[in-house]
């Protein structure tokens, strides 16, 4: 869940096209000049995966073709579902950036819930006066949740909105019962 990436502390790791969703694959290639080394590499990746690659050869790093498989192709950004994953992915960065809780995070300033039985997360972010409940759905069903009551949250991301600046108009209500969509993420700032 690209949302839990996000919201973790320090800085989010992407791969290359992940933030459009490329349908691309990203194989393993090398590019070395030295023929033995190159031989060792090619060796050490059939040991590497003779156990589970059986029915197949496994691609030669070297072979120019395994490389031109990964060259992204530009393209796919004129595409619908492409622009759609790219705008969510710009969504979460310019959320991240603009938040002071998410921006600073540090580990100590996080407390984790684990409700395993509802396959849920809870991620507590305290700084000083400002507080952050971020909530991640990892099951394929609704999950019912309850905050700490008698505090005044904004809803400030929302996964199943697609547009961010939607939620620029959400009023801080309090929120005890919150209700979890499969496979979401939201947080909610203290106001």
């Amino acid at each position: 869940m690209t949302f839990a990436v996000f919201m973790s502390p320090y800085l989010p790791l992407l791969f290359m096209g992940e933030e459009w969703g490329t349908a691309r694959p990203f194989p393993y290639f090398i590019s070395h000049s030295d023929p033995e080394l190159v031989e060792l590499v090619r060796e050490g990746r059939k040991r590497e995966f003779e156990d589970f690659l059986t029915d197949h050869e496994v691609p030669d790093p070297q072979d120019e073709t395994i490389f031109r498989q990964a060259v992204l192709d530009w393209d796919e950004l004129n595409r619908l579902p492409y622009q759609q994953q790219l705008s969510y992915y710009k969504s979460l960065i310019a959320f991240r950036k603009s938040n002071p809780l998410l921006k600073n995070m540090q580990r100590s300033d996080i407390r984790t819930e684990c409700l395993c039985d509802k396959k849920v997360l809870s991620i507590y972010v305290e700084q000083k006066e400002r507080q952050m409940i971020i909530l991640m759905n990892f099951s394929a069903h609704l999950q019912h949740v309850n905050l700490p009551a008698a505090v005044q949250w904004t809803l400030s991301f929302d996964t199943s909105v697609p547009d961010a600046d939607l939620l620029a108009e959400t009023d801080a209500v309090a929120v005890q019962d919150c209700s979890l969509l499969p496979w979401s993420g939201y947080a909610y700032t203290l106001k």
